[in-house]
């Protein structure tokens, strides 16, 4: 027994020698040369310190307990807490961080589409978006200050979250350059993204192989060996189908499948790969699909080494890819190899390269169109290739662009934005504005910073509109002031009302909205707000007797989601001494339950916050609405002008058929200045118009016969009115385009009363609807039947059986195919692998449920299941062989294994029949 003991005790010392022998070598090798030695004991050590840094990275996806699940967040039914918030917009906090989100697709014809979104501290963000489409490609970029920080917009160019992690759309409506010819198209797009598989966290899925070959290959890393973090971006992708249409210049729209992919990342411009390891940071991305047998792949690299790769199967599998055969610096040549090959964790594929690609340079992107031939199968790829880091030694230079289409001051205006708006408390990008606490009046020529929160949506943009009047003779704005929110929440118990909406049951809300309106008319507000108001309009007005339009401005109306047009009140025609009266009113409209409705459907609050503009009548002889975009199909290249004889509420409040008039804009291409030229007039049936009398009131008049049978604009005019709406649209549109309301002074000065953006073109369209709850379809082929659901769900299913029975029903057979067959795979949540939907009707897919176990030839079981369900033979050679080729053949041992758990199965539910 002592001999026993010392001989154990002998070998752990001779071990313990030798291991710290080992490790004793390689820290004076350290000490020595800066590196650790040979590459088979650093691919050692990188492979175990990745490991460990995999295993402590939090689970952000995927935390799901389907096995035992207490609710229906448990079983995925509902995105979880943590997904949810992964998908809103990252708040920056600091000028090096970025937010990027792409998503890019190709079908097997060659038609692709890369989309991206990049969002830089202090509001600024960078659109590139890349279309080919028959052979045609188009693209466009812009650069500019977004209005919200909790989207993904930019103009008219938009991420939508459907449901996290599940549905996105993508949208887009605006200009795009031709590539071949330089021309400008009008372009709608729309897109429904749907995943095919769960998405991959960039830091806790990581590859362990492709990532241990880059670190042991590139070189002496120092003092930052185990840095991984700045190696990898943070941040997550998934493989996904974008399955809507397009229509070019207003042409027949086409539908699109486009398999691809989607990214989303958090990087630092100023860090990265350079910061930490001394070379460039040049990254190129790598997909390629094919679509007869829904096999796809991904790889990603820098000029250093392959970081990631993953391999998509058919039964929705994902692999790692450990091994590439070329470097990634082949593929940021101008000429890429013909031939290449990669391995998963348990095939090589063998990928061609077609010499014919088209390549397109987007700033600092490149997008390369590929044709492939992937195992000898035909199939597509797209290459990005970014080539530099982000920024290069001048900030300047790279994130303010006056070249692209955006004019100068909107660049300059993004200049301010990203470099003086520095956090403060509060904070990033909270800036200091106590005036805005103390100021219940501000006059639209004040130096301050107009702002929605204080003045309102209307306000603000008429504030901005004086000051550029005031640098211009094309135009006028009337003069006025605006009764900002501080007012309006100093004079109105807005917490009691609050606390009336969330008491207040759907039945009731008219009935609380008129409670809360009595409540405001009656109120001691205005013999608060006379005196002061009274001395405003003394200063502004002067002595003379002058009439007033007093307009609701609510922080809502008139911004670039949100117009709420015609949803609170506006006066004309007012006496000085009825402002304040007016005030109130406009104060009341805010909660009638026509306003109140509107913004519940927008997901909005009951009580907002409103300011009132007081602004001096225009005696106009004509006036109307002017739209830079057709408000119909959003097409920028035609303006549509509607106007009618006096004031313009006889054309707002749609009491007239007014004149229209068309405007086109023409330019070779769409970094050209654009000139205009009177397209289509038609003549309205004007009946009657509105006018001011000297009482103050408006009232209806009839037109004249001689007014009846003319225009009430002339060529000139309209010119002159397109011109002024394009000016404003650059200075105060973010990249939209605007809805303008004008009126023609009876001194034949013209002047803009009002500038918002359209809101309506985003709506969704029937094709979205119709396919909004699509599964993503792996391939082009797929054998799916209505055999069994037909039956117990007959015709178009309603959305809450698809959003909740079908994704039950969907991961109970996940789990009985688990069960059945031994293997304990992943259930997935994100899409329906076994129910399919198309069309809102639910379907199965015999390939991946039916015959997703089959022997090498056709046996009389098989049979005789088709005759069981469908009534008919439906396994014949063909399909036999496409299900053999996506599951492969089943063993024996296998089989054994699916009857034992199939016993298991059928004695446990014998158990619960008898309890």
């Amino acid at each position: 027994m002592t001999l026993s003991l010392t001989g154990v005790t002998m070998l752990f010392e001779v071990i313990g020698f030798l291991i710290s022998t080992l490790i004793g070598s390689i820290v004076l090798i350290y000490r020595l040369t800066g590196d650790i030695g040979p590459n088979c004991i650093k691919r050692l050590l990188y492979g175990i310190a990745l490991k460990n840094w995999k295993i402590c990275q939090p689970k952000r996806m995927n935390n799901y307990n389907s096995t035992n699940p207490t609710t229906t967040r448990d079983i995925g039914i509902l995105p979880c807490a943590e997904e949810n918030l992964l998908e809103e917009p990252l708040q920056l906090k600091s000028q090096n961080e970025t937010d990027e989100f792409t998503f890019y697709g190709i079908d097997d014809n060659g038609n692709s589409f890369v989309g991206k979104i990049l969002k830089f501290y202090g509001g600024i963000t960078e659109i590139t978006l890349h279309l080919s489409l028959h052979g045609v490609s188009y693209s466009v970029y812009r650069k500019g200050q977004s209005s919200s920080s909790k989207e993904f917009i930019l103009g008219n160019f938009k991420f939508e979250i459907v449901e996290s992690m599940r549905c996105w759309r993508i949208w887009y409506n605006g200009i795009l350059e031709n590539d071949n010819n330089g021309t400008s198209v009008h372009a709608v797009i729309n897109f429904l993204w749907k995943p095919f598989d769960s998405p991959m966290d960039s830091r806790r899925d990581i590859n362990i192989n492709l990532l241990t070959n880059f670190c042991t290959n590139y070189g002496n890393f120092g003092s930052n060996l185990f840095d991984f973090a700045s190696v990898l971006t943070d941040g997550y992708t998934q493989f996904g189908a974008h399955h809507g249409t397009i229509r070019i210049d207003e042409g027949q729209e086409e539908g699109l499948y486009l398999y691809g992919f989607r990214l989303r990342k958090w990087d630092f411009i100023s860090l990265g790969i350079q910061g930490k390891f001394g070379f460039p940071k040049q990254e190129l991305e790598l997909f390629g699909m094919s679509g007869s047998d829904g096999k796809a792949f991904r790889l990603v690299g820098t000029n250093g080494g392959w970081i990631d790769g993953s391999r998509l199967f058919p039964s929705n599998k994902n692999f790692h890819i450990t091994q590439v055969d070329l470097e990634p610096e082949a593929f940021l040549q101008k000429s890429l190899p013909k031939l290449f090959t990669f391995s998963d964790e348990h095939r090589s594929v063998l990928i061609e390269i077609w010499p014919s690609f088209q390549t397109r340079t987007l700033r600092d992107m490149e997008v390369v169109s590929l044709k492939l031939t992937i195992n000898g199968r035909s199939g597509r790829g797209i290459l990005l290739r970014k080539l530099g880091n982000l920024l290069t030694s001048s900030r300047f230079s790279t994130i303010i662009d006056t070249t692209v289409i955006s004019p100068t001051h909107v660049m300059e205006k993004a200049e301010s934005a990203f470099f003086d708006n520095k956090p403060q408390q509060g904070g990033p990008g909270k800036l200091e504005k106590a005036w805005k606490v103390e100021s219940e009046i501000v006059s639209f020529n004040s130096t301050v910073e107009k702002d929605i929160s204080v003045m309102g949506g209307k306000g603000a943009s008429l504030a901005q509109l004086y000051q550029l009047s005031g640098d211009s003779k094309e135009f006028k704005t009337a003069k006025g002031f605006c009764v900002t929110t501080a007012l309006f929440k100093r004079n109105l118990p807005l917490d009691e009302f609050r606390i009336m909406f969330s008491n207040s049951k759907t039945s009731e809300l008219d009935q609380t909205c008129l409670e809360v309106m009595k409540r405001i008319k009656l109120s001691n507000a205005r013999s608060h707000i006379v005196s002061m108001i009274g001395s405003w309009i003394d200063d502004t007005f002067g002595e003379i007797e002058v009439k007033l339009a007093v307009r609701s401005s609510g922080v809502l109306e008139d911004g670039s989601e949100l117009s709420c047009a015609g949803q609170n009140e506006t006066f004309l025609g007012v006496l000085p001494q009825d402002v304040a009266g007016k005030v109130v009113d406009c104060w009341a409209s805010l909660f009638t339950p026509q306003s109140v409705r509107y913004r519940l459907n927008h997901g909005q609050p009951a009580v907002s916050e409103m300011a009132v503009v007081v602004q001096e009548m225009v005696h106009a002889s004509a006036a109307g609405v002017l739209f830079t975009a057709d408000p119909r199909t959003g097409n920028p290249f035609k303006l549509m002008i509607s106007g009618n004889y006096g004031l313009g509420e006889s054309v707002v409040s749609a009491k007239c058929d007014p004149d229209t008039i068309s405007l086109l804009r023409t330019s070779e291409n769409s970094r050209s200045v654009m000139k205009l030229e009177i397209g289509e007039k038609r003549l309205g049936k004007k009946k009657s118009k509105i006018i001011l009398n000297e009482d103050g009131l408006t009232s209806e008049v009839d037109m004249t016969d001689e007014e009846s049978r003319s225009f009430c604009i002339n060529d000139k005019v309209a010119i002159d009115l397109g011109e002024i709406a394009i000016r404003i649209e650059q200075e105060l549109g973010e990249l939209k385009p605007v809805d303008i309301e004008w009126a023609l002074h009876e001194n034949g000065s013209i002047y803009i009363l009002q500038c918002r953006n359209i809101t309506s073109l985003d709506s969704w369209t029937d094709f979205e609807l119709i396919h909004e709850a699509d599964s993503a379809y792996v391939t082009t082929f797929e054998r799916l039947t209505h055999a069994n659901t037909g039956e117990v769900m007959p015709g178009v299913t309603s959305p809450l059986s698809l959003s909740v029975v079908l994704k039950l029903l969907d991961i109970g057979i996940q789990h009985q195919t688990n069960l059945r067959s031994g293997i304990s795979t992943p259930i997935v949540p994100y899409t329906n692998q076994k129910c399919i939907v198309s069309r809102q009707r639910i379907l199965l897919n015999i390939l991946n449920v039916m015959f997703s176990s089959l022997d090498k030839e056709i046996n009389t079981s098989q049979v005789a299941s088709d005759l069981s369900i469908f009534g008919h033979r439906v396994l014949d050679e063909s399909l036999h062989a496409l299900a053999v080729e996506r599951h492969g053949i089943t063993p024996p041992w296998k089989k054994l294994k699916e009857l034992k758990n199939l016993i298991m199965v059928v004695i446990s539910l014998s158990r619960k029949l008898n309890s």
